[in-house]
């Protein structure tokens, strides 16, 4: 039988935003933001050892996580006067964070087999640019057929809303089992023997999303606050990657647990 232990948690200095998995080095990446500073940092996370790294910290806001493949974190840049339109490309090292190259005359559009696929800035031109060192290996067409590099596999939950027969069974579960009214949305996943369960409740005039772990035959092996308080409901509150649970608690938290096979 399996059973799920709590691996490690860490405790963030600002907001986690978004993450993607650095297969090469066993790590999850995660872009954090701090609101107050207007500052983007980047850390990692060892699956492992639990170990954290700060990897960089980027003076300009205008900037997002736009791929991690082969040990490399690909930022796009973005103009501050054009909200959502890019600018430039930049590449770090997943493992120390140093930078290798940067380009603020194209942008990228896709990861695929033979290298980035790139825009010119302000222009329909199309490039093909080289991993390594950001130069242009050819040119290229938006009609070009190419095999786009696909992310490490990640299972994520199904969402139900209040019109799914599905949300009315979970939400009569949860009510009997702990006495929950469960409103809006349920995040629903099963795996390796085990039910994960994220629910929002009303308290006090606002949201607050739980998440609930139990095995098959209904009994409770964990269960953790994801946000106390929000105003709405988003997508993808835990995520699975090979044998871990990963979940941020009030967004500051990084929590892993792990699912091991007696």
């Amino acid at each position: 039988m399996a059973k799920i232990a709590h691996q490690f948690s860490y405790p963030l200095k600002s907001t986690f935003w978004r993450s993607a998995i650095d297969e090469q080095n066993h790590a999850l990446i995660g872009e954090l933001r701090d609101e107050n500073t207007r500052t983007v940092s980047f850390v990692s996370v060892n699956f492992e050892t639990g170990e954290v790294k700060t990897l960089l910290q980027e003076e300009d806001w205008w900037v997002e996580m736009s791929a991690v493949f082969g040990g490399k974190i690909y930022l796009g840049v973005f103009e501050e006067s054009k909200a959502g339109e890019k600018k430039g490309v930049k590449c770090y090292t997943a493992d120390e964070g140093r930078l290798l190259w940067e380009n603020n005359e194209f942008s990228l559009l896709e990861v695929v087999d033979e290298g980035l696929f790139c825009q010119l800035n302000d222009a329909e031109r199309y490039f093909l640019v080289d991993f390594e060192s950001g130069n242009v290996h050819k040119e290229a067409s938006e009609h070009d057929e190419f095999d786009i590099i696909k992310s490490p596999v990640v299972k994520v939950p199904f969402q139900y809303n209040e019109s799914s027969v599905h949300f009315e069974t979970i939400k009569t579960f949860m009510r009997e089992l702990e006495g929950m009214e469960v409103v809006q949305v349920i995040d629903y996943l099963e795996h390796a023997g085990f039910i994960f369960i994220s629910c929002y409740i009303y308290k006090d005039n606002f949201l607050s999303n739980w998440l609930f772990i139990y095995d098959d035959e209904g009994n409770k092996w964990h269960q953790d606050c994801l946000i106390e308080k929000t105003k709405g409901v988003g997508l993808d509150p835990f995520f699975l990657y090979e044998d871990k649970v990963v979940y941020t608690k009030d967004k500051t938290l990084i929590t892993v647990f792990k699912i091991e096979n007696e």
